[in-house]
C-alpha cells in the first residue's frame, strides 16, 4: 500500500510539471470559450388572468397558441430575444417560435392587410430575418401589448375577448381592449427587453424632484422601442412632481409610459 502511494505522489508530481511547462497553452486556450448568458423565461399573462401557453413538448409547426390557467409548466415559458437596436422580439416556445399563421404574406404588408382581418397563431420553425417570411415571427413589446412589428397597428389578442381555456390567439386591429393588453414576470425581475426603464415616483433625499429629473432624462435618452415604467406608489404625490398616469397609451410615438 505504501508503495502504491509514492507511486501515484510521483505521477502527480510529473502531471504538475507537465502543467508547469504547458501552462500558457493552456492558459491561452481557456480564453476561447464563449460564456453564454442564458436569458430567463417569461410569463405572459392576460389582463384576463390565463396564460399564454403552446403546449408540452415536443413542440410540433403548426400547433396553435392560446390561453390556459397558469401553471407552471414548460407549456407557458417563452424567452423573449430581441433582434435587433429597436427592440423587436422573436418569442421563442420550446423549440419553435410563435408565429402568425399565413396563408397569404401579403397578410402582413401594412398597406394590404384587412383592418378587421383576424388571423390565428402557431408555432413555427424559425425564419431567415432577412426573408418576407420572417415578417410573422418578429413583434414589437410596448409595455402591455404585443404588436407585430411589420404593422403596429395589429397586436395578438385573445379571440372574442373569451376566458375559457384553449380560446386561440389571434393577430387583429388594435383597439386597447383588455383582450390584447398582457403583462411579462418571471422569479428574477428582470424586463423583457433592454427598452424598458424603470423610473420612481419616490424619493427620500429632496422630496421627490429628483423623481422627476429621473422621469425627465428617461423621456430624454427614449428611443423607438423604449418603454419607461412608472413605479406605482400609494403614497401622496411628492412636491413638484406631477403623479404620473397608471398608463399612456402610445399612437405611432417611440415611447410608451406604463406602469
Amino acid at each position: 500500500m505504501k508503495t502504491f502511494g509514492v507511486r501515484n505522489l510521483i505521477r502527480v508530481r510529473w502531471f504538475l510539471s507537465g502543467l508547469a511547462l504547458c501552462g500558457t497553452t493552456l492558459i491561452a486556450q481557456t480564453w476561447n470559450w464563449t460564456i453564454v448568458s442564458i436569458k430567463p423565461s417569461f410569463v405572459i399573462r392576460s389582463y384576463g388572468g390565463k396564460c399564454l401557453d403552446f403546449g408540452p413538448p415536443p413542440q410540433l409547426a403548426g400547433s396553435p397558441v392560446f390561453i390556459y390557467d397558469c401553471n407552471g409548466t414548460v407549456a407557458q415559458d417563452v424567452q423573449i430575444e430581441e433582434v435587433n437596436p429597436q427592440h423587436d422580439v422573436i418569442l421563442r416556445a420550446g423549440t419553435k417560435v410563435i408565429g402568425v399563421k399565413a396563408e397569404r404574406v401579403n397578410a402582413f404588408n401594412p398597406a394590404l392587410a384587412p383592418p378587421d382581418l383576424e388571423t390565428p397563431l402557431e408555432l413555427q420553425d424559425q425564419q431567415d430575418g432577412r426573408s418576407i417570411y420572417a415578417l410573422g415571427q418578429i413583434f414589437a413589446l410596448d409595455g402591455d401589448s404585443i404588436m407585430l412589428a411589420a404593422n403596429r397597428n395589429r397586436v395578438v389578442k385573445v379571440q372574442n375577448a373569451r376566458g375559457r381555456n384553449r380560446t386561440p390567439l389571434v393577430l387583429g386591429k388594435r383597439e386597447l381592449a383588455d383582450a390584447e393588453f398582457w403583462t411579462y414576470t418571471n422569479g428574477f425581475g428582470t424586463r423583457p427587453t433592454g427598452g424598458f426603464v424603470r423610473v420612481s415616483q419616490v424619493n427620500d433625499f429632496d422630496t421627490g424632484f429628483q423623481a422627476l429629473h429621473d422621469f425627465v432624462i428617461a423621456v430624454q435618452n427614449a428611443s423607438w422601442g423604449t418603454v419607461i415604467e412608472i413605479d406605482p406608489i400609494s403614497a401622496p404625490t411628492p412636491a413638484g412632481l406631477t403623479r404620473f398616469p397608471t398608463t399612456v397609451p402610445a399612437t405611432g410615438s417611440p415611447c410608451v409610459l406604463t406602469a
